[in-house]
């Protein structure tokens, strides 16, 4: 009677219940002996064309995310789960990758496009990573360069537009 206890997790898990106990004059401790509990971290909410390549949510784990094809990571590419239960950092996104508006040659014209899925990006003139453009020069002229280039992963073309040069000159 009279004699406490007091109770400690090691380092990963928390204290579920009193952290202390008395012996009551009844012969009963005050409270249940408390446990031990492995500290976990909430499930991930994925945003869109996020991937996650590794995930373990218990205190020091890390979850470690990548980009679906033609997308490009903003933000921390991992998180890790920290003692109280939270990850230490925010969701990355992945934004879409686009190459700029490709100059048309003088005395050239764009001969075809990869057909837009919408108006909107038909008019915004967005080329999304894949997208091909061909070229052709006007008559009396002679193409110099790639009649066809392709919007790339790392967002430019994968050669410079071409030059048309007259053939008289």
């Amino acid at each position: 009677m009279g004699h406490s206890a007091v109770f400690e997790c090691p380092i990963g898990y928390k204290l579920e219940g009193a952290s202390g106990i008395t012996c009551q004059y009844n012969g009963k401790w005050s409270a249940d002996v408390p446990r031990c509990e492995e500290i976990e971290c909430p499930l991930i909410n994925i945003p869109d064309n996020v991937l996650l390549i590794e995930h373990n949510n218990t205190f020091g784990g890390k979850a470690v995310f990548t980009c679906m094809w033609g997308h490009k990571l903003s933000g921390s590419q991992s998180i890790r789960c920290e003692s109280d239960g939270r990850w230490n950092g925010s969701m990355p996104t992945c934004l879409e990758i686009t190459c700029p508006v490709p100059e048309t040659p003088r005395s050239g014209r764009i001969v075809e496009q990869t057909r837009y899925p919408n108006k909107k990006q038909y008019r915004n003139r967005i080329y999304k990573v894949g997208a091909l453009m061909r070229f052709a020069c006007l008559p009396g002229h002679q193409l110099i360069g790639e009649a066809s280039i392709i919007c790339t992963e790392n967002g430019t073309w994968s050669h410079r537009p071409p030059v048309c040069k007259c053939r008289y000159d």
